[in-house]
């Protein structure tokens, strides 16, 4: 979304889950991004896939009435295959969100109302609201008050240790960026983007990727 005088307005917009303006190249983009990252829009098969809404549902069977759950696995499931292209997607995908549209906010944890509790019953086993993935993962790999906390020191000063504890460190906070996907495979776009968003030359990092 380029830089304008709308821009927040619609950043707003987007974060309430208000896909507008809809003849905009931006919100199609957006919209598309959301989805393949979400895993419910396979870019390299054009195909929409339902299974991480059973899955999400599977994990949280209180978040949402099975049966809208259903209806919308169904009407996700009846979606024809779509040419990998931001306005296709959206021009697709578009009907089901705006059908199931609370379904979604309340199965993938965007209700407040309903999410407070889980927060509160998984603690430190998830991150919460505004929390770093740095922050996170630390925590959960080196928890205060555990033997190896202390290598902490060493890891913020990026040094590479060589056991399993680190390895599991390193790859909570890669796949928390999205720099691995949980294929387990390099996610170089990701990588790049972010150079990108601080105004880092990309050329010695896409030689090395």
């Amino acid at each position: 979304l380029k830089d304008g005088p709308d821009r927040v307005k619609t950043l707003l917009k987007w974060k309430e889950w208000v896909t507008e303006p809809r003849d905009d190249p931006a919100t199609h983009c957006f919209a598309k991004c959301v989805l393949e990252m979400s895993g419910l829009y396979d870019a390299a098969s054009g195909k929409f896939d339902a299974s991480v809404i059973e899955a999400q549902h599977k994990a949280y069977p209180n978040s949402e009435d099975k049966g809208k759950v259903d209806a919308l696995v169904k009407a996700v499931q009846a979606l024809p295959p779509t040419k990998n292209d931001c306005t296709a997607v959206f021009r697709a995908f578009g009907p089901v969100h705006m059908a199931h549209k609370a379904t979604s906010i309340n199965l993938f944890h965007d209700n407040k109302a309903l999410t407070k509790e889980i927060y509160e019953k998984l603690g430190k086993d998830i991150r919460q609201r505004k929390q770093s993935y740095f922050e996170f993962c630390e925590n959960k790999h080196y928890p205060v008050g555990s033997p190896k906390r202390s290598d902490l020191c060493k890891i913020r000063q990026y040094v590479v240790l060589d056991d399993a504890q680190f390895k599991q460190h390193t790859d909570c906070i890669m796949k928390g960026l999205r720099y691995i996907t949980k294929d387990n495979i390099l996610n170089c776009d990701e990588i790049k983007r972010d150079f990108k968003q601080v105004n880092k030359d990309t050329g010695a990092l896409e030689k090395v990727l």
